[in-house]
């Protein structure tokens, strides 16, 4: 009877330990802290950390071609002004997105999604930020849908954004593709959620979303709880503090992401 009864406790044990597998760790802009953000040196810095997928911004220039960039101008990021849209990919291509963050990654050229996702191919999850939707670049979903699917990256490649109006248009143009909607919150007691914007009712209704994405400080036990009711995952963004990312762990999220990847290493191995 004992013997029976101390089975039956190794199983919920075991059974609680698996449900507590830690999140996938995300490298936010590649290594943004550790190479130019958005190029790919900072892609191959993200995959030689250890990170189980890294996240990319894309934008569209003048002449529809998708690059990685966070800001919609050149100014901060790069030798160029102005703004990606305005810009035409051959004088993108002519400038330095590199020196602004050490003269070790001088001559680094703004890349394309296709060159990330020739980069990735399948050895790290790649999250692709829309920034602009199609409202503000005509096409842009549709390209890249276009890219995912050339490149066979539906196992690897997961499209998120802040704008559901954009990942619907994804989703509408390809069912396999993953989505992650981003969020601020959610409103407690309030019938509203944030993103970019204040909305009425529950994320829950945006049902062809695989997982939601949450600013960490406002993700909660009961939060991922509801979450994972929904059948959805819950990643928190972008976690810098070790403590944080371990109580995040605790609670039960899906993916933490972050800027310093070995503070989020050394914070998995901690229990």
């Amino acid at each position: 009877m004992m013997k029976a009864f101390l089975f039956f406790i190794f199983a919920l044990h075991s059974l609680f330990a698996m449900s507590q597998q830690r999140p996938r760790m995300v490298g936010h802009r590649g290594a943004g802290l550790h190479a130019p953000e958005n190029t790919l040196s900072a892609l191959r810095l993200g995959l030689a950390s250890g990170m189980d997928c890294l996240e990319v911004d894309v934008h569209q220039t003048f002449d529809s071609i998708v690059v990685l960039s966070h800001d919609e101008t050149l100014d901060r990021c790069s030798s160029g002004q102005g703004r990606i849209d305005a810009t035409s990919f051959s004088e993108i291509r002519k400038l330095d997105a590199g020196a602004w963050f050490s003269d070790q990654f001088k001559n680094e050229q703004v890349p394309t999604l296709l060159e990330a996702l020739e980069l990735i191919d399948g050895k790290a999850t790649l999250f692709i930020e829309i920034k602009g939707t199609g409202k503000d670049y005509a096409g842009l979903e549709k390209r890249v849908v276009e890219q995912i699917q050339a490149q066979n990256a539906h196992a690897w490649v997961e499209v998120i954004s802040f704008n559901s109006d954009a990942l619907r248009r994804v989703h509408e143009l390809d069912t396999n593709i993953r989505l992650q909607q981003l969020l601020v919150s959610n409103l407690r007691g309030l019938p509203f959620y944030l993103d970019k914007g204040l909305h009425w009712g529950s994320p829950k209704k945006l049902d062809f979303i695989d997982g939601f994405s949450y600013f960490h400080r406002f993700i909660g036990r009961g939060l991922v709880r509801k979450i994972h009711r929904w059948g959805k995952d819950i990643n928190a963004w972008t976690v810098v503090n070790g403590k944080q990312m371990a109580r995040l762990r605790r609670i039960g999220v899906d993916a933490i992401t972050t800027d310093h990847p070995q503070i989020l290493k050394d914070a998995m191995e901690t229990r």
